[in-house]
């Protein structure tokens, strides 16, 4: 039988917690990694938008708001733990509802922006290889653009919202050291948001591994006399899908481990920690694997370094165009 936390006090709903003494030192073991990967993530993510907004030909711009837009959900999702997580895991603060509710709800916010972007990006990808003459048609409509761009973010804040009137919050447990939505009325959004944190990433895989198979397929039938040109560029794209297939990999891996590590690893604070740890770090796949294998942007960033980036250089004009030439007509 559901019960109903809107009516229940703060310290009724410590106990629901699971209230209990916590030492100092798993603070400090939970806590202090986490604002390091949270300062390190919010960088990255931020120096990467320099980045790609400082060197415009590096990607095509249909892509480009894509990437931006999920830079953005990245870097307000780890935002949210210094005025959230860490002031209440390291720090022991000591912040009761409705204030650690609404502080919280925007980590959920941005958790569903990141999903959402990424499946977005994907199936963008998808119907440019599969789809031609539509992925086309969406290039001439600059509305057509651009919602592409704005669905994700239209959908998690129906979804914040919505969950929010029922009452499904999402807090920080100042015992257990993570976020949780425990003792809160999520009847409905549990198994929704567990469904979304398989199925969304899951998704992403098999449009990733649909394009390569697309792409190999056609490949063939457009005969080995095409240009060197052509040939360096099909090249590139296809090591630009692999990378995004690496992202959403990684992503279906951290779902994963939220819902499963903590049955498995019954140490509550190594539990706590693995899941921060993989949640900051999700954060910052993005940026990392760009830099790791596009070229021209991992030089930007090493260039960016020696002035610790309060100049990011312009490289070379190369540019990844729009994936058209991944499938010769």
């Amino acid at each position: 039988m559901s019960q109903n936390y809107a009516d229940w006090n703060w310290t009724e709903i410590e106990q629901c917690l699971g209230r209990s003494e916590v030492k100092i030192s798993d603070r400090l073991f939970v806590g202090l990694p986490f604002l390091i990967f949270s300062i390190i993530s919010v960088s990255l993510n931020a120096i990467f938008m320099r980045i790609i907004h400082a060197n415009r030909s590096f990607l095509d711009a249909n892509l480009k708001r894509h990437i931006y837009s999920l830079a953005i959900a990245c870097t307000g999702y780890m935002s949210v733990n210094f005025w959230s997580h860490i002031p209440i895991v390291l720090f022991a603060a000591e912040v009761h509802d409705p204030v650690n509710i609404i502080l919280a709800t925007p980590n959920s916010f941005f958790y569903q922006a990141i999903l959402f972007t990424n499946f977005f990006i994907a199936l963008d990808r998808f119907v440019m290889f599969a789809m031609k003459e539509i992925h086309k048609t969406i290039l001439r409509s600059s509305i057509l653009r651009h919602l592409f761009v704005v669905i994700p973010w239209t959908m998690c804040t129906f979804i914040v919202a919505h969950s929010t009137s029922l009452g499904c919050y999402k807090r920080v447990n100042p015992y257990v050291l993570s976020y949780t939505y425990a003792c809160s009325n999520c009847e409905f959004y549990d198994p929704l948001l567990y469904w979304f944190a398989w199925a969304f990433p899951g998704a992403i895989i098999i449009l990733y591994l649909s394009i390569l198979i697309v792409v190999f397929r056609k490949r063939p039938a457009a005969g080995h006399n095409l240009p060197l040109r052509i040939v360096g560029r099909q090249r590139k794209e296809i090591k630009l899908i692999i990378q995004f297939l690496m992202i959403g990999s990684f992503q279906l891996f951290n779902s994963a481990f939220f819902y499963v590590g903590p049955k498995v690893i019954t140490i509550k604070d190594l539990s706590s920690f693995l899941i921060t740890l993989f949640s900051a770090t999700n954060s910052i796949t993005n940026p990392l694997v760009m830099i790791i294998f596009q070229k021209n942007i991992r030089t930007s960033f090493l260039e960016g370094a020696k002035s610790c980036f309060i100049k990011i250089p312009k490289s070379s004009r190369e540019k990844i165009n729009n994936f058209s030439l991944a499938v010769p007509t």
